[in-house]
């Protein structure tokens, strides 16, 4: 109360500028108790400030460790310095860049269904094995078949003349090896518009030079021979995969397989996706690999949808039944399905990580010589690396053990504390402590709500006004909506400290912090109750922020009191020193918490960062998706749960106005720099999706370039002469995408001559029965065709060349539609092809038929060339040619 009282007094003065009487030379014994708070006060702010450095201090170290943690590759040597029997990116990269020089190679085109397997069969028959080994080459050619609703229920998919490259190397003396095999598998096809360096060529380079490595073991090495699918059809589909596990006399002898795929260029190769039951495979690779890389978590995005897309990890699990591992690589997702995937952009190191990795793996499960022996019901594995240099593997049953030990530790430290034989807690300090727990608790969960809210609300409003400002500035993305995030938590706080100081005045701000401290404990205890239950493989993040920091602190309070029982025996200045610690209720908390906070900070920056900087390219080509809001929404939650049990450390701080005050300013400041920061580059571009439609049966054309995400950006485009408004007819629904938006139509004309076009497709109509119709869908030099099929009520069954596919397993989609997809691999170009459609109904319907016929191996016309060359170079575009059929009827099981 005197200390009150001197503060209201030194008030006073202030206000009536009589400051120098106190502090001047000359003043009086009653001046003391003032000189003191000033000095209090003066000390307080330099310590805020001191400890607001370090903490930005500290999480820049942090991010900075995990960033680069996972970016350490090795060093890349030249041929020469690289032994035959060892991988070497330098020759990996060779062997892939006459295919590259090809540039896009799509299935159905030439260039992918000709020249490439040519290129890839030249470079195995080059490869000289030891004389112990054998090495088979065989080219899987014309390959048709039809895919049942699987990825979609209301489509059909369905393959013709497809290729692939599969390569064995087995031991020439060990005829078991090649009926107990291992696959690997990557794809050479790429999108129409890019080389798909990254997407897949990377695998295939890989793959190519593990191939040759492999042929120079020791025969003595292999128990089981490797398989190599070097797929031709992965883009359209997942037909080249397919037609390999349902069709190639090698299928039935593979017992596990590795999946390479490309969601960017380069960087570790991550491993995103493990089978359920057969926990020995990732344990394999856990204990074997050199660099590595891969959380459960992605699994478990993965698997929610959020990612629009899929691998044929897929296909080999679901149609072969194997056990399997699939990685990816992620980094610069920017590039990935532009033109901008290229060698060049492909992350120097990555290739000789993974291929490193992948012989250590090769070498582990080689010492199993019968892997039909191994076990195959130890349940789904959870796993996760730590700084990519190590990687941790358990079962989930592990993890519900794991569980209930964190409970009853938790439980344990909380029995000791409250019964600690030095505090001496009466029964009525247990109660108001639980109660003061109890509201802490209720203000962390106002902070967390108006920290997720507050980001959610400048996301909506910037998607308004400078949307997707963060897209070439990932971290940025962090600023920009995690500032809010920490200003509603200390405000939250604030708001916690005035109120229970106003209610019990002889509370201490050692005390708020420790009551704060176990409500956010408690907080990650039912984070992680929750995600234990529902199986999300994510709960390990939950696992070390609920046992590492609590143990840490509990930790250095129990040593602080054996210490103060010993105070006597030690050194005068050292006791002096423990005894001001106990007195000062936990003030080792600012070495303790955050030491205990450290491990965890540490793996969940490294998940943040891969996580955001998987996402945030990906939102640029959804055009659905919200990006704003979706990214200040993760960017919010995830900056919560970083930084929940750093927050009992800010009551100690104090200074809530000045620091609400500077964070204030610091989220204003980030929200103005987001309004005028440039949101694409060339480097990081806007997504444009440009396509020259034909009408046959008019005679007329136009040119679409539609918005793959951000339509707001539609003025960018306008210079562009001729736009035109069109409303756009129903379009086919692309595979695992979220519906298109609409077009901005370019240049609509006519034309009378077809030299720049495909020939018209023939489209042939016969009923056969009276509740049965028959298409012949004859195309020339088509790659593909979507047969959309619109009927009044649901069909019957539908058959694609004499395979039925009835009304149990397909079904109608949202629109009403059905989707017949069609995908034409190698062909004579000169010539036809003819496919059979067959709808059946059992009662009148009313169909209405469209059919769009993809061209891809046609040059872009001059007319398309002339709209893109007036683009912004912050775009890129993806072309492509579309001929459009359209056609109603009716027929009825009277007719």
């Amino acid at each position: 109360e005197e200390k009150k009282a001197h503060e209201r007094q030194f008030s006073m003065l202030l206000d009536n500028e009589q400051r120098l009487v106190y502090l001047g030379n000359d003043r009086n014994d009653e001046s003391e108790p003032i000189l003191k708070v000033i000095k209090q006060r003066s000390k307080r702010c330099h310590h805020a400030i001191i400890v607001w450095l370090g903490a930005i201090i500290f999480f820049i170290l942090v991010t900075l460790t995990s960033h680069f943690s996972v970016l350490s590759f090795p060093t890349v040597l030249s041929d020469a310095e690289v032994p035959s029997d060892q991988f070497s990116e330098t020759r990996a990269r060779a062997a892939v860049q006459s295919i590259l020089d090809l540039g896009p190679r799509v299935t159905g085109t030439p260039k992918n269904e000709i020249q490439t397997p040519e290129l890839l069969v030249s470079f195995l028959s080059q490869i000289t094995p030891r004389d112990d080994i054998l090495l088979e080459i065989d080219v899987q050619g014309n390959v048709t078949g039809v895919i049942p609703p699987y990825f979609q229920p209301y489509r059909i998919t369905s393959f013709q003349q497809i290729s692939n490259v599969i390569v064995r190397v087995s031991p020439k003396s060990n005829n078991d090896s090649r009926r107990n095999a291992l696959l690997v598998s990557g794809h050479y096809d790429s999108v129409p518009y890019s080389q798909g360096a990254g997407d897949d060529m990377s695998a295939i380079a890989i793959m190519l030079e593990m191939i040759r490595t492999l042929c120079h073991w020791d025969s003595s090495k292999f128990n089981s021979a490797i398989i190599f699918n070097l797929n031709g059809a992965e883009e359209m589909g997942l037909f080249g995969s397919y037609a390999f596990v349902t069709q190639h006399p090698w299928a039935p002898t593979v017992r596990a397989f590795v999946n390479m795929e490309g969601m960017g260029s380069g960087g570790r190769a991550l491993l995103f996706q493990t089978s359920s039951n057969n926990y020995w495979l990732p344990q394999a690779w856990a204990a074997s690999v050199v660099y590595p890389f891969g959380t459960s978590l992605a699994q478990d995005v993965f698997k929610s949808g959020l990612i629009p897309s899929d691998t044929d990890y897929r296909i080999y699990r679901d149609f072969g039944f194997i056990p399997g591992l699939d990685f990816a690589f992620v980094s610069e997702g920017w590039v990935y399905h532009t033109r901008l995937d290229r060698q060049d952009h492909v992350t120097e190191g990555c290739l000789q990580a993974q291929g490193e990795n992948l012989l250590s793996f090769f070498s582990k499960l080689n010492e199993n010589k019968n892997l039909v022996d191994l076990p195959s019901s130890q349940g789904p594995a959870v796993f996760y690396d730590f700084l990519g240099s190590s990687m941790a593997i358990y079962t989930e049953n592990a993890a519900f053990w794991l569980s209930g030990f964190v409970f009853t530790i938790s439980a344990i430290i909380l029995v000791l504390h409250l019964l600690d034989p030095i505090r001496r807690y009466t029964r009525r300090e247990i109660y108001f402590y639980f109660i003061f727990v109890a509201i802490a608790f209720g203000f962390l969960l106002l902070g967390i709500f108006v920290g997720i809210s507050l980001p959610l609300l400048i996301g909506f409003i910037l998607s308004k006004i400078r949307p997707f400002s963060w897209f070439s500035h990932p971290l940025f993305s962090v600023a920009l909506y995690g500032f809010w995030s920490l200003l509603s938590i200390v405000a939250s706080q604030w708001a916690h400290s005035a109120v229970m100081k106003r209610k019990f005045p002889e509370i201490s701000s050692e005390s708020l912090s420790q009551h704060t401290f176990w409500a956010s404990h408690v907080i990650w205890l039912i984070l992680y109750v929750i995600a234990t239950v529902a199986r999300m493989s994510g709960a390990f993040y939950a696992f070390f922020w609920c046992l590492l920091p609590v143990g840490c602190v509990s930790l250095g309070t129990w040593m602080l009191d054996i210490l103060y029982k010993k105070r006597k025996m030690l050194p005068k200045i050292i006791s002096r020193r423990i005894k001001s610690t106990k007195t000062s209720h936990g003030s080792h908390w600012w070495v303790t918490l955050p030491l205990g906070n450290l491990f965890p900070t540490l793996i969940m920056m490294e998940g943040i960062i891969t996580f955001l900087g998987t996402i945030i390219p990906i939102t640029g080509r959804l055009p659905t998706l919200p990006g704003d809001v979706v990214i200040a929404a993760l960017v919010a939650v995830l900056f919560q749960l970083e930084i929940l049990l750093f927050s009992p450390l800010i009551y100690r701080i104090g200074h809530y106005a000045k620091t609400t005050g500077i964070l204030g300013f610091a989220c204003v400041l980030v929200v103005v720099m987001a309004i005028f920061l440039p949101p694409f580059s060339s480097g990081k571009p806007l997504r444009l999706e440009s396509t020259h439609v034909w009408f046959p049966q008019s005679q007329n054309a136009y040119i679409s370039v539609r918005f793959l995400s951000n339509p707001q950006y539609k003025p960018a485009i306008e210079n562009v002469t001729g736009i035109i408004s069109l409303e756009d007819q129903w379009m086919v629904p692309n595979v695992g995408v979220p519906p298109q938006t609409p077009p901005t139509v370019i240049q609509n004309h006519s034309h009378s001559s077809q030299d720049s076009f495909p020939r018209i497709p023939g489209f042939n109509l016969k009923r056969q029965v009276s509740n049965r119709v028959v298409f012949d869908i004859t195309t020339y030099n088509a790659s593909g065709w979507n047969l959309v099929l619109k009927p009044s009520h649901p069909l019957a069954s539908i058959e694609v060349n004499g395979n039925s596919v009835n009304n149990s397993t397909v079904e109608m989609s949202k629109e009403g539609t059905y989707v017949v997809s069609q995908t034409i691999g190698f062909q004579d170009w000169s010539g036809n092809t003819t496919i059979q459609v067959a709808v059946q109904s059992q009662a009148s319907v009313q169909l209405e038929v469209q059919v769009e016929i993809d061209t891809y191996y046609q040059q872009d016309s001059p007319q398309l060339l002339g709209v893109l060359a007036q683009l912004p170079d912050w775009t890129t575009q993806t072309t492509k040619w579309l001929t459009r059929i359209s056609m109603n009827f009716t027929f009825s099981s009277e007719d």
